[in-house]
């Protein structure tokens, strides 16, 4: 998280028990650090494309809680580490490590023993 984004965080949560002298010490942070970077114009629809995306299944995680379908969606969350894998492997090229296989594949029979079970 940028330190504008936890600065405009801070600003309009009270969340957290952090003193006020943690968001002056921010401030002087972006004042020495001078601009803060912000993302390219290409980059802000991949940005926005992602933020829904994430509101979306944040959105039907909380509908599958309330309608009882809380452990079909918790085995569905818990494979998020492998999509990000297979993500990677897909679209970047990159290849999967002898643990790494072997990993994906214990998860992959775990899932298939809590289906089964």
């Amino acid at each position: 998280m940028s330190v504008a984004a936890l600065v405009f965080t801070r600003s309009f949560t009270n969340t957290s028990r952090i003193s006020p002298a943690y968001d002056k010490l921010l401030l002087a942070v972006i004042a020495a650090v001078g601009r803060v970077a912000l993302p390219s114009r290409s980059a802000l629809s991949l940005i926005a494309v992602s933020g829904a995306l994430d509101m979306l299944a944040n959105i039907l995680f909380l509908f599958a809680t309330r309608t009882g379908l809380l452990t079909i969606s918790a085995l569905l969350t818990s494979l998020y580490p492998i999509v990000v894998v297979m993500l990677a492997r897909q679209l970047l090229a990159e290849r999967l490590g002898r643990p790494q296989t072997v990993a994906v594949a214990f998860a992959l029979i775990a899932v298939a023993l809590i289906t089964i079970a």
